[in-house]
């Protein structure tokens, strides 16, 4: 819940960069949630990220969320600090019940970030870690950054050095190495958050009901975070010409931010082959809903039949009029249940076609994977062996990346012949390293082959 030793140098943790206002943000509102044990500073990095001085001491003794929204630099924030747990190893399920009551906010707040705040040269009980494993789902790890306090008690170590000696790796490697330390004079806490979040996995908010996106959906997200962060890079570059002295710490910054839009494009362009080389569910769904409507109504066609039959049943044999009656009427409803069988079979046919799970239906982006890993001396290798191949008649000179030739492999060949020519190349350039083989295997052992 905060002591006073944590609300040390708040005031220098409250001024912002000359100039920051006059950079575009990468997300216009970001929903963020402090959580941490008792007197490891949140209050001065919730001070810090809304540059004002709204999170006391005394009001965090309140054992409740303090919630605060504020605009800074262009940015709406919302800010929930949860009040902090003591660790009692005398009693260790209050521990537990303190830190459960702070974990439950997340699943009210459904932040773009968890801010999991640990103070340096503080030891952290195997209760603690093993608690904040199991109550911090996977969903919410892959929205957690950690945040460390007091660097000044690192002394001559590497933060690096301080999470190896304090076996923090498994905590840290769970929020995929999301973590950064900070310190007095530290004026760029938000951008720093901003940029983290940016480089998640798991673009957007955290969904605490694990409803997986559809891939064209996570295709937009990505879309808009990419055309954001260049907006940004270009308001960085306009600024700097107007003020030189935020020439060095910007130029790092953009250098950070272009490599996040490397990776994020990267993502795009995988995710873009995925969809271009999955079959269309949706048709095949529309043909499932009217099989099923047909079937519906041959059902009651045949329960009408069957009650005529009946009837008929009930008539004596030497009516031989009522007797090809019924004899026209039975063959009716065989020919109608036959229909019916038939249509069943489609149904099941379509259902197998729309659930098979093969390992060629991944080829796109795995492609793409083979294709990246190759040098430029590789990839140049790669394109001599196709222009001089037989069966390969597109022209190498329309392939200006790894995109391109991508694409022109999957449209020459199908599938499994993809795989074969495409291993027989890559033999000869030579490259046979265990991550290329890893990569074919799959490919191969489901068309019978190895590499």
């Amino acid at each position: 819940m905060g002591n006073k030793s944590s609300q040390e140098d708040q005031q220098c943790l409250l001024n912002g960069n000359e100039g920051d206002d006059e950079i575009l943000p990468v997300f216009e509102e970001l929903k963020l949630v402090l959580i941490g044990s008792q007197g490891v500073g949140k209050n001065s990095i919730g001070n810090a990220i809304l540059r004002k001085k709204v999170f006391t001491f005394w009001r965090g003794r309140k054992h409740v969320d303090i919630k605060e929204t504020r605009t800074v630099s262009r940015r709406q924030i919302h800010l929930t600090r949860t009040p902090g747990w003591k660790e009692d190893w005398n009693n260790p399920e209050k521990t537990k019940n303190d830190i459960f009551h702070c974990v439950k906010s997340l699943f009210i707040t459904k932040p773009h970030a968890v801010l999991l705040t640990l103070k340096v040269n503080s030891k952290l009980s195997e209760l603690t870690i093993s608690t904040l494993e199991n109550l911090l789902t996977a969903q919410l790890w892959d929205h957690t950054i950690v945040i460390f306090t007091h660097r000044k008690k690192l002394d001559d170590y590497t933060i690096e050095d301080y999470i190896t000696r304090q076996q923090l790796q498994p905590l840290i490697k769970k929020c995929g190495q999301r973590y950064f330390v900070i310190q007095k004079n530290y004026s760029q806490i938000t951008d720093t958050i901003e940029e983290l979040i940016a480089k998640k996995n798991v673009p957007g908010c955290f969904e605490p009901h694990n409803q997986k996106k559809d891939d064209n959906i996570i295709l937009s997200e990505l879309t808009g975070l990419v055309t954001r962060i260049k907006s940004k890079i270009s308001s960085i570059n306009d600024n700097k010409r107007s003020n030189k002295a935020l020439l060095d710490s910007k130029d790092k910054e953009i250098e950070r931010l272009n490599t996040i839009v490397e990776e994020k494009e990267r993502e795009i362009r995988r995710l873009q082959s995925r969809i271009q080389e999955r079959p269309d569910l949706s048709a095949l769904r529309r043909r499932i809903t009217e099989l099923e409507d047909q079937l519906k109504e041959k059902n009651h066609e045949n329960v009408t039949l069957k009650k005529k039959i009946e009837e008929l049943t009930k008539v004596p044999k030497e009516e031989d009029q009522y007797a090809t009656v019924h004899a026209g009427y039975r063959n009716t409803l065989c020919q109608d249940v036959k229909r019916e069988s038939m249509a069943s079979y489609a149904q099941m046919q379509l259902d197998d076609l729309s659930s098979k799970d093969s390992a060629l239906n991944n080829w796109s982006e795995t492609l793409l994977k083979i294709l990246e890993m190759l040098k430029d001396y590789e990839v140049k290798k790669l394109k001599f062996f196709l222009n001089n191949d037989e069966e390969f008649t597109i022209s190498i000179d329309s392939i200006v990346d790894s995109v391109d030739l991508a694409n022109a492999i999957k449209n020459q060949w199908d599938k499994q012949r993809a795989v074969l020519k495409l291993q027989h190349f890559i033999k000869k350039i030579p490259r046979n390293d265990g991550k290329m083989i890893q990569l074919f295997t799959p490919f191969l052992e489901e068309i019978g082959k190895t590499w």
